[in-house]
Order: C-alpha cells, then sequence, then structure tokens
C-alpha cells in the first residue's frame, strides 16, 4: 500500500512567545511529519499559517520567498518519480544540506574548510545561475556534473575546474559511505578530467644569486624579508605556515625538528651555516627585548669586532675613501689584518651557535617564536608545539600576516630586479627544481620536501618544473669530445663520409 504523501510549507519557532520563526517544508507521510529547514527567518506577523506563504509586504522580498518556497516544494514533490531515491530521514534528499550541515562542520584543518566552503559557494552560484533552489542527490547523474564542468569553466581554468569537482566528488562519495543515498551507477563513473599541464615558476641559481647579493641596510624591511626567504629555500623548501610557527625549542643541535602544519609530517632538517646566520639575527632581535646574560662573553667579542671595523674605516677614510665600507674587502687594507677579521667572525659565530643552542632547551623559551610574524602571547594555548590545536582566529592571524609578508616579497623582487614574481611558495619549488637540476634522486627530493603517498606525490609535484637536466648532460658531452678536436672537425669528417 502506497501511504499518501504532502508537503507544505510552515513557519517553525522555538517557543510560542517568539516574534520570529524559520521557513521550513514539512513532509507528513500519514500522520507522521519530518521538516527540512530552508533557514530563511521571518517575522510571525509576516506568515499566513493557513496558505503557507509570506503576507504581501514591504519589510522583506516576499515575492521572491514565495517563490523559493513554491519550487522547493515542487523538488520535493518530484523525488518520488527519481530513481532510486529513498524517502528516509530528513535532509537526506538534500546533497547541499548534506554538504554544509554534515560535512563541513566535520573538517577540522581551517584551510582545509577554506577551501570546501569555497567549493560550497560555487555550487551555490552554479543553482543560482540555472534557477535552482537545491542540488539533491538524485539530480547528481553524469550530465549534471557535465553541466557543474561547464559552468566552472566559464568562470576558471581547466585546473581550477577540476580541482573543485574532485573535492565536490570527495564530498558525494564520504555521503555514499555514510547511507545518505544509495546510487545505482555513481555519476562521477563516465566523467572525464582534462587537465592541463601547469609549467611552475621556480628561481634558478642565478637569480638566488642576486638576490642574496643585493646590498640591503641591516634591519630595513627587505634585509628581514630576504632572511624569511631564504630561512624557507635553505631548510627544504620550508612552508611559510612552518615558518611561522618555528619555536626556539625546536632548535635541536645542528638540526631543526618540527611537524609540518599542513600534514603533521615530522620533520628533522640540517641547518647550513645560511639558516645559522638568519637565526643569529634573529637571536640578536630577540636578544633586544628580553634579557639573555649569558651573551657577556659575545659581547666581547663584538666589541673586538667592532675595533677592527672601526679601524678599517680609519684607514679606508685616510685613502680617501668616504662610505660604502662593508662592501670593501678586508684584503685591501693588509692581508693579516684580514685573516684577524675572520678568526673572529668565527669565533663570533661559533658562539652565537653555542648560546642558541643553550637557549633552546630552556623550558622558560618554549613558548617564543623565532621569527616576528606572530605574538608569543597569542599562541600561548599552544602546548608542546602541537599546532594541530590552533583556532580559527589563530589560523586567520597567519594567513594575514602570509598576505602581508607576499607584499615585502614583492618589494625585495623590485629591488632584485626579477621578473619572477616572488611569493612564499616561490621557496619551495625552487629548493625541489635545484635537487632535481643537480640529479638528486626523486625519492630523496620527497623525503626532504615531507611528502607522504610515495614517489607518484613528488613526480606529480616536480611533473611542472624543469623536467630535467639534458640540456646540461649534452653540453658535458660535447665539451669531453671538444678536448680532442673542434665539432667542426667532427662535421668535416661526417661529410667526407657521406660522399665516400
Amino acid at each position: 500500500m502506497i501511504m499518501a504523501t504532502s508537503y507544505k510549507a510552515v513557519l517553525r519557532v522555538k517557543y510560542s512567545t517568539d516574534s520570529v520563526g524559520t521557513i521550513a517544508i514539512r513532509k507528513t507521510v500519514k500522520t507522521k511529519s519530518t521538516y527540512c529547514s530552508l533557514r530563511i527567518k521571518l517575522p510571525v506577523k509576516l506568515w499566513n499559517k493557513k496558505s503557507g506563504t509570506v503576507r504581501k509586504t514591504d519589510a522583506v522580498d516576499y515575492v521572491e520567498i514565495n517563490k523559493e518556497v513554491t519550487a522547493r516544494i515542487k523538488d520535493f514533490e518530484n523525488l518520488s518519480d527519481k530513481e532510486g531515491f529513498k524517502a528516509t530521514l530528513k535532509s537526506k534528499e538534500s546533497f547541499l544540506s548534506y554538504f554544509e550541515n554534515e560535512y563541513l562542520p566535520r573538517v577540522i584543518n581551517h584551510g582545509s574548510r577554506i577551501k570546501y566552503q569555497t567549493v560550497l559557494n560555487k555550487l551555490k552560484a552554479f543553482i543560482k545561475d540555472r534557477k535552482q533552489v537545491n542540488i539533491l542527490f538524485s539530480d547528481m547523474d553524469t550530465k549534471y556534473i557535465y553541466d557543474l564542468n561547464r559552468f566552472f569553466l566559464l568562470k576558471m581554468s581547466t585546473n581550477s575546474a577540476n580541482h573543485y569537482l574532485k573535492l565536490t566528488r570527495q564530498v558525494l562519495d564520504k555521503a555514499i559511505g555514510e547511507n545518505f543515498y544509495d546510487y545505482l551507477r555513481h555519476p562521477f563513473t563516465s566523467f572525464e578530467f582534462k587537465n592541463t599541464k601547469v609549467n611552475k615558476v621556480a628561481l634558478g641559481e642565478d637569480e638566488i644569486s642576486k638576490i642574496f647579493k643585493l646590498y640591503l641596510l641591516k634591519g630595513e624591511q627587505t634585509w628581514d624579508t630576504r632572511n624569511k626567504f631564504f630561512a624557507q629555500l635553505f631548510l627544504q623548501g620550508m612552508r611559510v605556515s612552518d615558518l611561522q610557527l618555528l619555536r626556539w625549542n625546536m632548535v635541536k643541535g645542528n638540526h631543526i625538528e618540527y611537524k609540518m602544519f599542513k600534514t603533521g609530517t615530522f620533520m628533522s632538517v640540517y641547518i647550513n651555516d645560511i639558516v645559522w646566520n638568519i637565526l643569529i639575527c634573529e637571536f640578536k632581535k630577540l636578544a633586544e627585548r628580553i634579557s639573555i646574560k649569558s651573551l657577556r662573553t659575545i659581547k666581547v667579542i663584538e666589541k673586538e669586532l667592532e675595533r677592527l671595523n672601526n679601524y678599517k674605516i680609519d684607514v679606508l677614510n685616510s685613502r680617501g675613501v668616504k662610505g660604502g665600507y662593508d662592501s670593501i674587502v678586508n684584503e685591501t687594507i693588509s692581508l693579516d689584518f684580514a685573516k684577524e677579521v675572520e678568526s673572529v667572525q668565527n669565533h663570533l659565530f661559533e658562539n652565537y651557535k653555542e648560546q642558541i643552542m643553550q637557549f633552546s632547551i630552556l623550558p622558560k623559551n618554549g613558548e617564543i617564536f623565532i621569527f616576528d610574524f606572530l605574538r608569543d602571547v597569542d599562541f600561548r594555548n599552544i602546548k608542546n608545539n602541537d599546532f594541530s590545536k590552533v583556532t580559527e582566529a589563530q589560523y586567520k592571524k597567519m594567513k594575514n600576516k602570509s598576505i602581508v609578508y607576499d607584499r615585502h616579497l614583492k618589494l625585495l623582487q623590485k629591488k632584485a630586479g626579477l621578473k619572477i614574481t616572488l611569493k612564499s611558495h616561490l621557496s619551495r619549488h625552487s629548493y625541489a627544481s635545484l635537487m632535481l637540476m643537480n640529479g638528486v634522486d626523486v625519492y630523496d627530493i620527497g623525503k626532504s620536501l615531507g611528502h607522504i603517498g610515495g614517489l607518484q606525490v613528488t613526480e606529480k609535484y616536480l611533473s611542472g618544473l624543469k623536467e630535467n637536466n639534458t640540456s646540461k648532460i649534452n653540453k658535458e658531452m660535447a665539451e669531453i669530445f671538444s678536448v680532442k678536436k673542434s665539432y667542426l672537425e667532427v662535421f668535416e669528417q661526417i661529410e667526407s663520409v657521406v660522399e665516400g
């Protein structure tokens, strides 16, 4: 026996005294009713209970709301004609409702939640364009997916459209796995993703050298920005989120140990001398903010280095040189002087390294960030460096600081005279590219980048970069043979053989 099903729009209130309610569709089978909220709030006095419509009024757009209510009821009434539809619990008919109310609230990672929210917004724009009220599970067949793809392609690149569709498929797969809907045939089965190749931008050795040799005043914004960018580059292409969250207690001897914010992958990265110098610069800035008693020995060495630099300036002034002393090498004074300066600099460098290692193991210093992106006090709730527990407000602070950092990188780019747009993630691409061009094994590149999921992930990541170093090999091969004879002689021999 088939039970009659009826649908009617109602205004639901939590308490009978409430002056505002929410419009919902009431589904009644025999005497049992379930409700699906339209998430439209309305004053009670504007609702016509008998007709299930909004009264004529200037307070709201009653015509548009009534249209939406009518269209929604029609959608529900047509559900019984859809093949495979199961009229079970409330909201199980709606893919959008599942996405927004079931799937999205469970996404813990703030970055992922923003990404899925963007997809949801795109889907809402799609149904608005089609003059639909909702996306029902029963709507989603192969044709619907192709229509969605066509809509995306009008507004974005092929790869971006594919990205949004793949995230949509992930949500749909989750809904199917949770028995929200059963398909006789998965709607994505026949859909073909067509990717376009993306050439990822990366800095070459010449461009990195240009930034490295750029003369900047110590302490100015671009000087500080260069330090941060090179810290990313020489800490194995570290993401800016991880650079922001580096604390002094992550310095473990000659390594920095941390968990990637994005993936939770544990990383142990060797600190080379370039990074040590950057850490020393940050340590000096920290010493200006807080009292570090153990720096007395370092102060003595710095005074000696200052004395030597003043001597250098006096000698150069006596020879008529005015300004630009830093760019003039110590050998211009004397070889012995140059050796003395180098010895003091090395002594100072090693002392700073030792001080940083001692400072990093003290518990009271555990919550101090190395770089000045974020305020320590705003992240006091994060214990044991478990940054998986950052709040949404804290994540927004990180995103805002990343945006500001990218602006500063553009200023550095301008000063260096680079055509490539400097962005924080460019350091990661550049590190991977340099490793690839210098013949490093793909497996080792993947490990150094912290990739999880095997070689395929790394190969896909590298696919947009310079794919091989065959030009370098070809050049070396030519040089090997040019030792004995020129290429012209070789070609003359070939021609004579052909003629013979």
